[in-house]
This record gives C-alpha cells, structure tokens and sequence, in this order.
C-alpha cells in the first residue's frame, strides 16, 4: 500500500471539503449580517429616535398600524370653491388642514431619516465586524497556503471579504448620508414652519410678510387692542405664505445612485 487512498474516496473528500467551506462561509456571513442588523437596530431606537421621540413619537413608539393612523388629514372637499373668503372660521379651518399636513410631512421625514439611520448604521457595523477578521484571515492564508488551509479558515477568509466589501459599497449606492442630512433638515424645516403657525394664530406675530411700503414685518398685533384678532384679509395673506412655503419643501429626499456600484475585479497574477 502506498497511502494513497482510491479515487472514489478522494472525490467524497473533497466532495465533503466544498461543502465545508460553502457551508461555514454561508453561516459566517449570516451571523455577520444579523449582528449589524440588530446592533443598527439598536442605534435606532436608541439614538436616531430620541431627539424626535418627543416632536414626533410616532415615528418611533407607535406600532406601523398605529403609526398608519396617528395623523389624518381631515379635508372637506365638498367646501372646495364654496368658501366665503371673509368668513374666519373657513379661513381657521384652512390653516387647521394645513398644520395636519405639516405634521404628516415632519413623520414622513423622521420615519426616512431614521430607516436611513438604522441602514447605515448596519453598513457600517458589517464592516467593522468582517474586516478584522478578513484581515487575519488573509495573513494566516499567507503563512500557510490557500491548498494547505484548512476549509474554516478559507471559508472564514472568503466571508469576511464578501461581507465587508458588499457592506461598504451599500451607503454611496443608496446615498445614506445625503439622504440622512436631507431629510433632517426638511423635518427640521416643517417644525419651524409649524412653530410659525403656531405663534402666529396664538399671539398674531408674523416677521415673514413685509410690508410693501416700510419694508418692516405686518403683523395684526401692529394696529389692534385686545383681544387681537386677525382680519380675514390677514389670515389670507399667511394661508398663502404657508402654501409657497410647503411648495418649497415639498421633496422626497432619497438619493440611490447605481453607478456608485463598485466593478469587483479578481487579480489571477497571470499575463
């Protein structure tokens, strides 16, 4: 016998070798993928959600069917081009419709915001777990051989540089930081514009509307004694502020890019 074992018994071997190697590198990748997945999980909840926990908490503590009916726009359509335009109450009515609009847009903004926080907080964690390990992975390879390794420490080789490369490319692919930054300034934007309606219909300042003759801000609380009231023709006047200001906002802030998709190259060293 010279300790060569038959070709039936070689093929099983390695048979049993491949599936080895696909087997760890499948179960590898998982565990790296469901650790970052609940760690940005984590970081979600506990720090995306916390300064908007207050000003919105339904993007955060609601269930998504409580969420689905938090806020809902109350319009009464059957009043469209029937208004008396000096009567208050339609006016107030308006503004009311408005501010509900405002509020549906600020949690439109927060769920984005903190989806792409969580998103990238999971890129970033993936690659932090899968990268020192491919890294000493590939310096024990190249103490020992890719043919003598053993099929853990390939598989764990292959894993990690997988994991690590497809989780890096993922934050420029769907845009992750500019659509965080995007969409906290939008909501940012619909809170103060809020706060504005709120101030103005509480105590009747205004410093938006100039006056086209002294340039200075218009507000009722210039002429009237108390109470003040604001006249329709006012009211009016910030209905149509509040709309070209919505107008402006009015974005869906979501920034994919496909040809930030990286062009994986394998280096043979062969001519």
């Amino acid at each position: 016998m010279d300790g060569k074992l038959p070709d039936s018994q070689n093929r099983a071997k390695s048979f049993r070798e491949v599936f080895a190697f696909v087997a760890l590198m499948f179960i590898e990748i998982g565990a790296i993928v469901t650790a970052s997945y609940f760690a940005g999980d984590y970081l979600k909840q506990n720090v995306a959600c916390e300064w908007s926990r207050i000003l919105v908490p339904s993007a955060c503590s609601l269930s998504p069917t409580e969420t689905a009916g938090a806020v809902e726009p109350k319009v009464d359509h059957n009043r469209i081009s029937k208004s008396e335009w000096n009567d208050t109450n339609v006016l107030i009515k308006r503004a009311n419709e408005q501010y509900e609009t405002i509020q549906l847009r600020k949690r439109f903004h927060v769920e984005l915001l903190t989806g792409f926080y969580k998103a990238y907080s999971w890129s970033i964690l993936a690659v932090l777990f899968s990268a020192p390990f491919a890294a000493i992975a590939l310096l024990l390879l190249g103490q020992a051989g890719l043919t003598a390794a053993s099929t853990a420490l390939k598989a764990t080789f292959f894993a990690t540089t997988i994991t690590a490369a497809v989780a890096a490319s993922i934050p420029s692919i769907f845009g992750h930081q500019s659509s965080i930054s995007a969409n906290q300034a939008l909501f940012l934007a619909y809170e103060d514009l809020g706060n504005q309606m709120k101030t103005y219909y509480d105590s009747g300042y205004r410093n938006t509307a100039k006056d086209t003759t002294s340039g200075t801000a218009k507000t009722p609380a210039d002429s009237c004694g108390t109470p003040c009231v604001a006249t329709p023709t006012e009211i009016r006047k910030v209905l149509g502020h509040i709309d070209d200001e919505m107008k402006r906002l009015n974005q869906i802030a979501i920034a994919i890019d496909s040809s930030k998709i990286p062009a994986f190259t394998i280096n043979t060293g062969k001519t």
